[in-house]
């Protein structure tokens, strides 16, 4: 899974705010993924969701699993409310690790989910990757610390922009532990993005691979929801991902 094929699916996981039955979404990510031309990829109807779902191509004997982003069409407003607190509280605060807090529920549901998705395949005999965009690029590196069973049945891990915490540091990583996740993490990231721009000095494991923010597609827009986190739309350019493709 090179950088821009990562970029792609870790994007699809949003159309599964868009549209209720969930069925629209899974046709229009099926599409969506056709006309990139990226091989026969689709996504695994038993692992359909809205926080963490699985792409499968049976071609290639592959399986992508995504973890979303923030929120932030709005779409779901108790979804959006429940990204926000996670930014807030887990990225920015540290409380991901807190016992007994909702935050530290928000991400371990997702670790579960990812262990599910490995669990009830492994004996198809795939290969795993993992490719997550903000948000969901800190909840990914959550799990890839605290799951033994996502760690050391994952080839590559890519996240885009992931959110990274400007105040604190995160739990320490060292040993067999650090030696495996050099070997699988890239965290990729644009140089002007705010949200994970204490990669810069706080990237505890993986490689870090920085590149130059690309041509907007945004037309001056600012989603209102956005406005917390993002103070120009040129920042919220620099976070999005099609820097990648």
């Amino acid at each position: 899974m090179n950088k821009r094929d990562g970029a792609i699916f870790a994007e699809t996981i949003y159309t599964t705010l868009r549209d209720k039955p969930d069925e629209k979404n899974i046709k229009r990510i099926n599409k969506d993924l056709d006309k990139q031309d990226l091989g026969d990829w689709y996504v695994d109807e038993n692992f359909y969701d809205t926080e963490v779902y699985a792409l499968r191509n049976d071609e290639e004997k592959k399986f992508v699993i995504v973890h979303r982003g923030t929120d932030g069409g709005g779409k779901q407003k108790d979804k959006q409310k429940a990204d926000i607190d996670a930014d807030i509280y887990g990225v920015v605060l540290g409380y991901n690790k807190t016992e007994g807090s909702k935050t530290k529920d928000f991400f371990d549901d997702r670790t579960k989910k990812t262990e599910n998705i490995i669990n009830s395949t492994q004996d198809l005999g795939y290969n795993y990757y993992l490719s997550s965009h903000s948000l969901g690029g800190f909840s990914t590196l959550n799990t890839l610390e605290t799951s033994k069973t996502t760690r050391n049945n994952v080839e590559k891990a890519r996240t885009y922009n992931a959110g990274t915490s400007p105040l604190f540091n995160e739990r320490r990583v060292s040993g067999r532990k650090k030696e495996r996740l050099d070997d699988i993490v890239v965290n990729h990231r644009t140089k002007n993005d705010v949200v994970s721009q204490s990669l810069i000095v706080n990237n505890r494991y993986g490689k870090l691979k920085t590149k130059n923010t690309t041509t907007s597609k945004i037309t001056g827009f600012m989603p209102p929801n956005m406005r917390r986190i993002f103070n120009t739309t040129d920042a919220l350019s620099a976070h999005s991902l099609d820097n990648w493709y």
